[in-house]
């Protein structure tokens, strides 16, 4: 079940980032739309993404390690579509780095429109 991110989760959240070497990340996800997928008591993953010139921006993205594979990306990602086009948003963007640049090329049939610095970004019509 895809639910917004709430203060119990937080310490799950951090290993997860600690776990990726992302710790610095968790402030960033905090000031995002937060998710997190949870499977019997368990969070499996999370997603957070901002709002930039009216375009949601799916910015942080993770799977627990034992849990990754095609059903569980799956599920987070369409939680994110899926509250994209509940929001009645008409583009979404993505950002990553090499690690799912690979997954949203295939997911969305897309290729990044722009890379700096390592990171890719890709936009597409809802």
């Amino acid at each position: 079940m895809i639910r917004p991110i709430q203060l119990k989760d937080h310490e799950a959240v951090k290993e997860m980032l600690e776990a990726e070497g992302a710790i610095e990340d968790f402030p960033h996800l905090l000031e995002s739309e937060g998710y997190v997928e949870e499977e019997e008591g368990d969070i499996i993953g999370f997603f957070g993404y901002i709002i930039w010139n009216r375009i949601p921006v799916l910015r942080h993205f993770c799977v627990k390690k034992g849990y990754r594979g095609i059903k569980s990306t799956n599920k987070l990602i369409n939680g994110y579509v899926d509250i994209v086009r509940k929001n009645k948003f008409k583009l979404m963007m993505f950002m990553t780095n090499e690690t799912f640049k690979k997954l949203y090329e295939w997911k969305f049939r897309v290729k990044p429109f722009k890379q700096t610095n390592g990171i890719y970004y890709f936009l597409k019509e809802v």
